[in-house]
């Protein structure tokens, strides 16, 4: 399972991460994606909110593993 999150606007914005709590600095026209893997719950979903410039990306399923992935491929830390 994966998502793509791209800034639209023509500022920066903020991706959280949850639970974790891991913050990216998204420029305008890049995205990120956010890919799942390991055990994933027939029932998993990712929880995306946004509001003030701020997305926050949560996974919803029990041990979730997510890797983030930057506009070139490059995996983010």
């Amino acid at each position: 399972m994966k998502i793509r999150i791209r800034n639209s606007e023509a500022k920066k914005v903020i991706v959280i991460l949850e639970p974790w709590v891991n913050e990216y600095d998204l420029n305008p026209g890049d995205h990120l994606e956010f890919v799942a893997s390991g055990e994933i719950a027939e029932n998993a979903y990712f929880d995306i909110n946004y509001g003030n410039g701020v997305w926050v990306v949560t996974p919803e399923w029990p041990g979730a593993v997510v890797a983030i992935y930057n506009s070139q491929g490059g995996e983010m830390e």
